[in-house]
């Protein structure tokens, strides 16, 4: 079946690899079957890969490219070279170029030993905790670069990838074709391919519910995020094993532009590029109404409801109950899609009233942690 893939050497490579169940050549030579889903683990721990690449380049690029220090500002009021002086010995005598410990320390004694008495214990103590605030937003920073950075590199090479292998085929823009010769007589052309995306696409979200879940930091959509990536995961499996691969392959599309965009426009941020990111940020509400609002409910969930009835309802128990669970999830997801929208169009107003802009999605949690963490410097 590689001769109707347009990337062969891909599955060649795939199906040299020793790897327990099925083989990947078995994979793409036979009908689609929750036997073959065993590879999407394999796909989950390239998507962890990633993820590491992503970690090691934010350590090491993300503090110039957002352009902050190890080394924390002294205070604003400062202006005499002597107290600058004071500052420093005092920040040197607590290596606060990284996070302090209030606690070890007694800022008399680091007054007398270190300013001779120029700056009194509450400003050196309002000074160490400045300092831990700016490593505390320094380390949130670098956490937003990585979480940005990991879904725009993923994101853009499924995106990719995906229009790639179907932008030519005629049922992607009719979706009275998504199931014309369903299931078994829909031909061969580029099912290879599409098999990869799907595959890949599970073990990408198996990735992400089990770091979002146990690794990454939980947001205030932490739930609707955890439930998105469950019935992805299960719509997706469901829908494999169901040869419902036209209609899946257009889901894909529909979710991938928006994703790319949003955290585009979160990295333009932290670095500081507002045009960038305001002219982003417009975008996603349009990518996200066109594509998530409007195409993926009328030409995906309907073609569930409409176009697979005609040709295919009432014919078998088993094939309804799957088009009705797969009809479900989409709906679910539409659901979420809508309260996602409500998000962005709060922050629209934000904005619009003059406030900065900001994730809606984001921080709320973050912030909390870091603010306890803070005030447990004070203690």
């Amino acid at each position: 079946m590689t001769q109707y893939s347009k990337v062969p050497f891909v599955h060649e490579w795939l199906s040299k690899l020793s790897y327990p169940g099925a083989s990947w050549s078995e994979v793409i030579h036979t009908e689609p079957s929750l036997d073959h889903l065993h590879w999407a683990f394999l796909f989950a721990i390239f998507s962890a890969v990633l993820q590491l690449f992503c970690y090691a380049t934010t350590k090491l690029f993300a503090s110039t490219l957002i352009g902050f220090s190890s080394t924390p500002p002294l205070p604003r009021h400062v202006k005499s070279k002597a107290e600058q002086s004071y500052y420093r010995r005092v920040g040197e005598a607590v290596r606060y170029t990284r996070p302090i410990e209030l606690s070890q320390y007694d800022c008399k004694a680091l007054s007398a030993t270190h300013c001779d008495g120029q700056l009194s214990a509450k400003e050196i103590e309002r000074f160490l905790i400045a300092c831990n605030e700016h490593h505390l937003e320094c380390r949130k920073n670098e956490t937003r670069f990585q979480e940005s950075l990991f879904p725009i590199l993923t994101k853009t090479f499924t995106l990719t990838f995906g229009v790639y292998i179907s932008y030519d085929q005629a049922w992607l823009y009719d979706r009275n074709l998504f199931y014309v010769g369903w299931p078994h007589e829909q031909g061969l052309d580029g099912v290879a391919d599409i098999k990869l995306l799907y595959i890949a696409h599970i073990g990408w979200y198996v990735y992400k519910l089990f770091g979002q879940t146990l690794l990454d930091r939980h947001l205030k959509d932490f739930m609707a995020a955890l439930v998105h990536h469950c019935t992805t995961i299960v719509l997706m499996s469901l829908s494999y094993h169901a040869s419902l691969l036209r209609v899946g392959v257009a889901v894909l599309l529909c979710h991938d532009p928006s994703d790319i965009i949003l955290h585009g426009a979160k990295l333009m941020r932290l670095l500081q590029q507002t045009i960038c990111m305001n002219v982003l940020f417009a975008s996603l509400v349009i990518a996200w109404f066109v594509t998530r609002l409007l195409v993926f409910p009328y030409h995906c969930v309907l073609s569930t409801f409409l176009e697979f009835k005609e040709q295919h309802g009432n014919k078998n128990t088993h094939d309804d109950v799957v088009i009705s669970c797969c009809s479900f999830l989409m709906t679910t997801l539409f659901i979420l899609h809508l309260h996602w929208f409500w998000l962005i169009v709060k922050a629209v107003r934000r904005t619009l009233s003059g406030k900065p802009p900001s994730d809606p999605r984001s921080d709320n949690e973050a912030d909390q942690d870091s603010q306890q963490q803070t005030n447990s410097t004070k203690k």
